[in-house]
């Protein structure tokens, strides 16, 4: 079973992902979840256990980047801990995969500490085993970069994406033909399977508008990058991120219903996701708007009052169980901090 669901099972063992075989990972899934959590109970048990065999964490490993690429980063962590738990080697390349993983997991998750032990735990794995310009490296070098970002620990981001940078530059065949790729996607803006990189560049291209001022392209740029992102994922954390934004704009023209309709689509993805630092900042700038609308009832301050609180708990919860210094940084990064760099 297990060697027949890992030969059928779509695979992501090098630099490449799933992206576009979304359709044939939703057919074994069920399948994969099965049979993972059977090894799950029988791990429980005190006889007849259950073998983590190559097949069945190469197949569990596949099946958790799958729901990675889909935005279910809780559910890649469960997956990825019920695999590390069984692999016996653990000097091996599959298990520096499965560290990999879940730390592209737990940065998503803004879960910073933990990503980084398991990124370091692949790069020392890879790093033994590897050429010095294979491309898993370089992916291990990116992930440590945007671990090292979320931490504003932004000089040691940059050696680390450059460290990646200079593998890529050497692997000309296969980055070059990725690159061909994503010029496509960009050029066409729609219709392609690596669509999703387009609503990354949108969401930075935005950001650097609402820097200039430019709230009118701003508006635009987020409201394209939203539409793309909604189209392949409803739910996905980015079409939150994208959300916030527009609620930011819509609050910042004095358009105070729909700025809060924004927040409230941000929340209830963010709460989805179990991705709490995204509900925090939400929360927080729907009741300014709450508060900021001239003939707001007394349920909407009541709303504004409930979202107050729920934004200071999460933000308690974040920096005070972390023993974090907010240091002379204003609110509106101590709230953007509870996010991953990527969706700042």
């Amino acid at each position: 079973m297990c060697k027949l669901l890992n030969f059928r099972y779509p695979k992501s063992d090098t630099t490449w992902s799933h992206w576009g075989k979304w359709e044939i990972c939703a057919k074994y899934f069920p399948h994969v979840m099965s049979v993972a959590q059977t090894y799950e109970n029988s791990a429980k048990m005190e006889k007849n256990k259950m073998a983590m065999s190559p097949e069945l964490s190469r197949v569990i490993r596949n099946c958790a980047w799958y729901q990675y690429e889909c935005g279910n980063h809780v559910a890649c962590l469960e997956l990825v801990e019920i695999t590390k738990h069984g692999c016996e080697d653990k000097d091996g390349l599959e298990y520096a995969h499965l560290c990999s993983h879940g730390a592209c997991a737990l940065y998503e998750l803004h879960e910073v500490d933990q990503g980084k032990k398991l990124i370091e735990s692949s790069f020392a794995i890879r790093n033994a085993l590897l050429e010095p310009d294979d491309g898993q490296l370089a992916n291990t070098f990116s992930n440590r970069g945007l671990l090292e970002a979320s931490e504003c620990k932004y000089a040691e981001a940059l050696a680390s994406f450059d460290a990646a940078l200079r593998i890529r530059q050497k692997l000309k065949n296969v980055y070059l033909a990725a690159n061909h790729v994503l010029k496509e996607s960009l050029c066409k803006k729609e219709g392609s399977k690596m669509d999703i990189l387009r609503t990354v560049q949108l969401f930075w291209q935005g950001n650097i508008e609402l820097e200039r001022g430019d709230i009118t392209k701003a508006k635009t740029i987020f409201g394209e990058g939203r539409q793309i992102v909604a189209s392949l994922v409803p739910t996905y954390i980015v079409v939150s991120a994208f959300e916030y934004k527009l609620g930011l704009i819509d609050l910042r023209c004095g358009d105070i219903d729909n700025a809060v309709k924004h927040f409230d689509e941000a929340i209830g993805i963010a709460k989805y996701r179990e991705i709490r630092g995204e509900q925090g900042r939400a929360y927080r700038m729907k009741a300014v708007a709450l508060r900021k609308k001239p003939t707001s009832s007394h349920a909407e301050l009541a709303e504004a009052k409930e979202c107050e609180v729920a934004c200071r708990e999460i933000e308690d919860e974040y920096y005070k169980n972390r023993n974090l210094e907010t240091g002379n940084v204003t609110e509106d990064q101590m709230f953007d901090r509870m996010i991953c760099a990527q969706r700042r």
